[in-house]
């Protein structure tokens, strides 16, 4: 039995996501202290709560987070989930960051704002997985923008990767800066950068995908820089974990000796209540029918007896 546990626990632990939360800018109405890890699928909640909104049903128990002034909080927040890395290195901004549990902040911040867009909030997405229509649902986009500067180890010259990488973090950094620096009230930004493509192409241990990492950390560090003192600016960083633990049983063992349960068809629950109700049903009648033939008075309710029965005749 400890076997098995112990296996179980190891493969929860194997399918895993870990990640990292970035506060790099916050309003003076908000802190975040301590060192609390916080649920991926809470995030959404944590971001409507900066941002002063209601969160029905919250499950969110992070004590984190600290509300100085409700009557000043956010109005604009920008988000970006970074896909392919857990970590990401902020050098020359000061920035609080937290450990996050499970891969599920994108789901998580699409349905806050979905919520918050209800609401009357305006809300912006910007997805690198699916750039071109994302960009055609934002307003005054550049018709073009030159691509970021690559590296020793990024050459878009060479790689398609690479271009597509550097294109799409300029279109970033300009549409960001210009949503932070925008009048724009009660509004949100989420933005998601998928390196996982990447990281196919190089490798993650590669050289260019270090380089990656530092661009995208100073393009974020130089978007933060335009954001006003109304403004949250939180980073995700998120790897999910694509290797799955192999589980093999112990040589000669048996499904007898491993205690399994029985398999049952997923029709299964169905005939059992059809069945077991039936049976509820037929013994309650039976009862209900001995019980009224037990209590028959056959002089009177029985048409065989008075059929049967013999009639003195009268003479006139």
């Amino acid at each position: 039995m400890l076997k098995n546990l112990i296996i179980f626990a190891f493969c929860i632990i194997a399918i895993n996501a870990s990640g990292e939360l970035n506060i790099l800018k916050h309003p003076n109405s908000i802190a975040f202290k301590g060192n609390e890890k916080l649920e991926s699928e809470s995030l959404g909640d944590v971001l409507a709560a900066c941002m002063g909104k209601w969160v029905d049903d919250a499950p969110t128990k992070w004590n984190a987070l600290f509300v100085i002034d409700p009557f000043d909080l956010a109005d604009k927040t920008l988000t970006i989930v970074v896909e392919g890395t857990d970590h990401l290195n902020f050098n020359d901004i000061k920035v609080k960051s937290f450990k996050m549990i499970g891969n599920s902040a994108q789901d998580s911040i699409n349905a806050a704002s979905s919520d918050m867009e209800s609401s009357g909030t305006q809300t912006y997405a910007l997805d690198t997985n699916q750039f071109s229509e994302s960009l055609m649902m934002l307003d005054d986009v550049p018709n073009q923008i030159a691509p970021l500067k690559g590296t020793n180890n990024l050459k878009p010259e060479l790689h398609s990767e690479d271009k597509d990488l550097l294109t799409k973090l300029a279109y970033i950094k300009e549409l960001a800066t210009k949503f932070l620096t925008s009048n724009k009230t009660q509004s949100m930004f989420n933005i998601f950068i998928d390196l996982n493509s990447l990281a196919k192409a190089h490798g993650e241990k590669s050289a260019a995908m270090a380089d990656a990492l530092k661009i995208v950390a100073k393009t974020i560090a130089e978007i933060t820089n335009s954001a006003g003192e109304d403004s949250l600016v939180a980073v995700v960083a998120e790897k999910a974990e694509a290797n799955r633990a192999k589980r093999e049983t112990v040589d000669g063992a048996s499904a007898k000796d491993l205690n399994l349960a029985t398999y049952y068809n997923e029709d299964y629950p169905v005939i059992f209540n059809i069945i077991l109700w039936f049976m509820v049903v037929l013994a309650f009648s039976v009862l209900a029918i001995c019980y009224a033939i037990g209590s028959m008075d056959p002089g009177r309710d029985s048409i065989i007896y008075r059929m049967t029965s013999t009639r003195m005749k009268k003479d006139n």
